[in-house]
């Protein structure tokens, strides 16, 4: 039994490379180089906005995809300025030509340190040039546009 299953470990592993290699070389893959969100970016956005808004999200995460779906719109709404969105940094994304999965793999060392990977999605709301709020989970458009609400509440215009 148990060399049986060392046989199955070692036929898998001996399958992986021929099928990754198989995948590589397919040149009709619809998967693209990301484009990454940097801090040169996340600086580009506080030099040219006096608000916005990062959204920051997984395809893995069904209320991540919904906020995606709907964040722009809830922004424009309220008149935020600007707004990325932002895909997790996962090595298991097939980025795309077009569409929600082109967007830009976060990659912001500030971000990062601010831990704005610890959940998806995240929103990252800057004012003035200063990260103002990171809210972690979905909200619906009055939770989120009563959110921005009570933060503009607490910066000077």
């Amino acid at each position: 039994m148990r060399a049986c299953l060392k046989l199955i470990q070692i036929l898998m592993l001996l399958a992986a490379p021929s099928a990754l290699a198989k995948k590589k070389m397919d040149p009709t893959s619809a998967c693209e180089k990301p484009a990454h969100f940097r801090d040169a970016d996340l600086d580009a956005l506080k030099k040219k906005h006096d608000e916005f808004i990062i959204y920051i999200w997984s395809p893995y995460m069904p209320l991540s995809v919904e906020g995606r779906r709907h964040i722009e719109t809830w922004a424009q709404e309220i008149q935020i300025p600007a707004t990325v969105t932002v895909l997790d940094p996962s090595q298991r994304i097939c980025h795309e030509k077009t569409g929600a999965l082109a967007d830009p793999s976060f990659d912001s060392k500030e971000l990062i340190e601010a831990r704005a990977l610890n959940h998806y999605p995240t929103m990252v709301y800057y004012r003035k040039g200063v990260l103002k709020a990171m809210v972690p989970g979905f909200d619906d458009a009055e939770k989120f546009k009563n959110r921005i609400a009570d933060l503009r509440k607490g910066s000077p215009q």
